[in-house]
């Protein structure tokens, strides 16, 4: 999926009004504490004289505000020079500050965004209670602790609510951003409906922008996967592949991923069956969990007790992919409850097991198998102990990668 850019230039650049912040912000960086509002007052500045130098360095700013390409690099560095050079010009402007930090923010380059920020909030009239202050702090902090928005999130909040007239797209694609990246943040099985509620707002935000609504649509769909809520996700997924005529295989993978995890096993491998068509008419796609199709296509004639053809696609799967535990896990169950074959099972468990031993269904299975099925106590002793001496860091590490994973599939499975 390619990431939009969520800091959009106007197309005229200048400033329409800056809002008095009752409440003063601290100027200490990008994450600070946000300010408490009250009766905010709306300036407009005079018209200042159309400045051609100006004008050349907001076209650059503009074009840099893009996906990254060979283009969008050579427009920042122009916009860099020519924003540099304004500002060592006139260096108490506060306007060329504001656009120099906005440019430094796209580069990625902190210090730079940092300083000019604080300069914002010492030369600006209105000191940390300008809004050019306030929406570069929001945008500092997205860019810079992406994994800490909420405080971006109340910025651009009071910004949209108290300061309409104040750059309006820009803010409200940061907005966007800020929303998008907190629902993401809310990883805890306690916190997946406040995320779903989180991306909701960020879809109604998407506005008219197709692509932009299409990539929210689908992290909106993935997320309700991640609370499940299916229904909601399978009905987004259903608008999607109706929308792009079945002709994406994102989308149609996304449906497919929900039928099956409401256990419709079905109507999954009809889907399923589909992406891999798409796949093999060269379908591009955005999702890394879409070339899984065979593997879930494979487990889902399993659980329908068509063994054979879960053996063919699995086999070949795991032959794709060889070092997906999971396609080699779900192998040896093939031979462990379909065939009912532990003997043939044994050797996919242990190499499951030895891939990813912080996934506990491994181990425990393995264990089962050493106990019970083919009982062999020294191997089983061994490996209780071992279990036993790294649940903690397997602990970790299952954490860890459950905050990676988006699209409500379990990682172990």
């Amino acid at each position: 999926m390619r990431t939009l850019p969520a800091l959009t230039l106007a197309t005229a650049a200048i400033l329409v009004g800056f809002v008095l912040w009752r409440a003063r912000t601290g100027a200490d960086g990008f994450a600070a504490g946000t300010p408490d509002v009250v009766a905010p007052a709306v300036e407009a500045p005079p018209e200042a004289p159309a400045d051609t130098d100006v004008v050349e360095a907001l076209r650059a700013l503009k074009e840099a505000d893009a996906p990254h390409s060979p283009a969008q690099a050579r427009a920042l560095e122009s916009a860099l020079t020519k924003l540099d050079a304004l500002v060592a010009r006139d260096p108490s402007n506060v306007d060329h500050l504001f656009y120099r930090a906005i440019a430094a923010t796209i580069a990625r380059d902190e210090a730079k965004a940092r300083d000019d920020l604080a300069r914002v909030g010492t030369l600006s009239p209105l000191k940390e209670r300008d809004a050019r202050f306030v929406y570069l702090k929001a945008i500092g902090i997205l860019a810079f602790t992406p994994d800490k928005p909420d405080p971006a999130l109340r910025l651009l909040r009071l910004l949209t609510a108290e300061a309409s007239a104040f750059m309006a797209e820009p803010v409200h694609r940061a907005l966007h951003r800020a929303l998008v990246q907190a629902s993401i943040t809310r990883t805890e099985p306690q916190r997946r409906d406040e995320a779903a509620q989180l991306m909701e707002e960020a879809l109604a935000l998407a506005g008219d922008d197709p692509r932009l609504v299409a990539a929210t649509r689908r992290l909106l769909a993935h997320t309700y996967a991640r609370a499940q809520r299916f229904p909601e996700a399978e009905d987004l997924w259903r608008k999607m592949v109706e929308a792009t005529g079945g002709r994406d295989v994102d989308s149609v993978s996304g449906l497919a991923n929900t039928l099956s995890m409401q256990d419709r096993f079905e109507e999954a491998v009809v889907e399923f069956t589909r992406v891999l068509t798409l796949l093999e008419q060269g379908a591009m796609y955005g999702n890394v969990g879409v070339p899984e199709a065979r593997l879930r296509r494979g487990n889902c004639y399993r659980l329908l007790g068509r063994l054979d053809d879960a053996r063919a696609d699995l086999e070949r799967y795991v032959q794709g992919h060889p070092d997906d535990h999971r396609g080699v896990h779900w192998l040896g169950m093939l031979w462990f409850d379909g065939y009912e074959d532990a003997a043939k099972a044994v050797p996919y468990f242990e190499r499951a097991y030895r891939a990813a031993p912080w996934c506990e269904v491994y181990g425990t299975l393995l264990l089962q198998v050493y106990e019970l099925r083919i009982p062999n106590p020294e191997k089983a002793a061994s490996l209780r102990r071992e279990m036993a001496a790294n649940t903690d860091a397997h602990k970790k590490k299952m954490e860890a990668l459950g905050k990676e994973s988006r699209d409500g599939v379990s990682i172990c499975r």
